[in-house]
């Protein structure tokens, strides 16, 4: 259970992440809105959901891509841009924000060796423009790197897991054991696997997008949890402005469509023992344990 102190100082540190964020968007005309709970919050609260301890945004895959390439020189010495180039991050659909002066352990992460930073962040998502004709395909793969992916957690059992996660990765050892030793002998690293799944996934992926006005918007980081975000040019564009936290941020030209298509009856809060945070830990006032932590 996350204090409320703690959570108001990350919900204070992300708030704080978004406006360098929304600043150098403006600057080098890179486009973004708000997505997810974030976007829903601003609609509903006017702010922060009370018990989110995360921001997500979305971007064209065009300027998602350049941002992940060069926006580390933009923005505030405090925050690191975390990428599948800049640290061994296994997030390989998203770029998050990391505030280097914090922690934040993911629930799943507890009493588990992380190699990458644990900062307090945001959650950067690429938007992708598909062929009508291909979303079923690019869907079909993008579940086929989830379930590729998935053998990886279990296979690898990083130091320090608790007792139930070594067992279930005995037991995945004995599954799938022709896959982890192929992968042990040719890819002992399971961070460089991931990595090199992503990048042949990414590949063929490009194949189904489409440049021209006849695609729609796919979100491949969250096709298998919500298989309608599947969005037409004129439900996002032109963008529009929500106030989120006393400031104003782009939002997509449709709120009410984009946030009942994932959420249904989003006006609607959840029950009591439904509204749950990310979070197994928030250290707001200590510096994550990463090199990137202490550059100047």
């Amino acid at each position: 259970m996350i204090d409320d102190i703690n959570l108001k100082k990350c919900q204070e540190i992300q708030l704080g992440l978004l406006k360098d964020f929304d600043r150098v968007c403006r600057e080098r005309n890179w486009t973004y809105w708000l997505d997810g709970g974030t976007l829903l919050g601003a609609i509903r609260h006017k702010g922060f959901i009370p018990w989110d301890d995360d921001i997500d945004v979305a971007m064209p895959r065009s300027d998602f891509e350049a941002f992940a390439r060069n926006g580390q020189y933009y923005l505030n010495s405090d925050i690191f841009v975390q990428t599948i180039e800049t640290d061994r991050f296994p997030g390989c659909f998203c770029v998050k924000l990391r505030d280097r002066k914090s922690v934040l352990i993911e629930k799943g992460d507890e009493g588990i060796y992380i190699p990458f930073h644990q900062g307090i962040f945001i959650d950067i998502f690429p938007i992708d423009i598909i062929k009508r004709k291909y979303v079923k395909k690019a869907f079909c793969l993008l579940k086929f790197f989830d379930k590729i992916s998935w053998i990886t957690r279990f296979i690898y059992i990083p130091k320090g897991s608790m007792k139930r996660r070594r067992i279930r990765g005995k037991l995945a050892v004995a599954l799938f054991f022709p896959v982890s030793f192929i992968i042990r002998i040719f890819l002992k690293d399971k961070y460089i696997y991931s990595k090199t799944v992503y990048q042949n996934t990414l590949y063929f992926y490009k194949k189904l997008w489409s440049s021209t006005d006849d695609g729609v918007y796919f979100f491949p980081f969250l096709c298998a949890n919500f298989p309608n975000k599947i969005f037409n040019k004129n439900e996002i564009f032109p963008l529009t402005k929500v106030l989120f936290e006393n400031e104003y941020f782009p939002a997509p030209f449709n709120p009410d469509i984009y946030l009942r298509r994932q959420y249904g009856d989003y006006m609607k809060a959840p029950p009591l023992d439904k509204r749950e945070s990310h979070s197994y830990a928030i250290l707001p006032d200590t510096p994550c344990n990463h090199p990137e932590s202490f550059k100047n």
